[in-house]
């Protein structure tokens, strides 16, 4: 008898025994979690390597996907966060979008801030911080300071919109159509979706599943958040 059919033997005694807490009973448990082959079948299969390595890296990314989105689906802070292509192993277009400079990182990192809802606002503060804290814009006065509030409707940064998101509606009509624009981007919540995550928008079916597309909405969105964000620092002094 071989080594390896010694191994097997005694591998299969050890599992039929059928103990508590057992290393088998944990292998089997983890098996099972991963919805991977039983432990009978692997036994009588004879995977060969490659494709059992294959076979568990699969299982285990689809598991902890599943849970990944299941979980950021409970999370409101994440409301504007696609689904679309959040996947264990690959990264967000945000991500994807950038070049090696320093300052694309920083773009990116501000912009991803926006995107999981850890961008320091007043809203924000009312909800993390343990003071009384009022919601409202420090820089106009005249709303609660959210998200949308910041991209779309604070004064402060009228020049911004002016000339960086026109630069962005321009390019998105240009793809869209002006009927199409005027029909989905007539309100502020739409334009806030399509400056953080515009991936949302193609599981909508208003923009086109196309990569170089959205590659170039992320790309004028990213620097359009940034120049947001600096000139608010410039003027709460943050």
């Amino acid at each position: 008898m071989s080594h390896n059919n010694s191994i097997r033997e005694i591998a299969w005694r050890q599992h039929t025994a059928g103990r508590p807490n057992s290393f088998f009973k944990k292998i089997n448990d983890i098996l099972d979690m991963y919805q991977l082959p039983s432990f009978n079948e692997i036994m009588n299969q004879h995977y060969n390597k490659l494709d059992w390595k294959n076979i568990v890296r699969t299982a285990i990314s689809s598991h902890w996907t599943v849970k990944l989105k299941a979980d950021c689906e409970e999370k409101s802070t994440l409301k504007l966060l696609s689904k679309r292509n959040l996947n264990i192993g690959q990264t967000h277009n945000v991500w994807d979008t950038i070049s090696s400079p320093v300052k694309d990182v920083r773009k990116a990192a501000t912009k991803v801030r926006m995107l999981t809802g850890t961008y320091m606002l007043q809203t924000l503060k009312v909800k993390f911080i343990q003071a009384e804290i009022d919601p409202t814009c420090p820089i106009c006065k005249l709303e609660a300071e959210d998200l949308q509030h910041l991209l779309t409707s604070c004064p402060a940064y009228r020049h911004i919109r002016k000339s960086h998101f026109q630069q962005i509606k321009e390019y998105v009509v240009s793809k869209i159509g002006n009927s199409v624009w005027t029909i989905n981007f007539n309100n502020k919540m739409a334009i806030t979706e399509l400056l953080i995550d515009c991936q949302s928008l193609v599981e909508r079916n208003i923009l086109p599943n196309d990569k170089m597309i959205l590659r170039t909405i992320e790309m004028k969105s990213r620097d359009y958040c940034h120049l947001i964000h600096m000139k608010r620092m410039n003027i709460t002094n943050v």
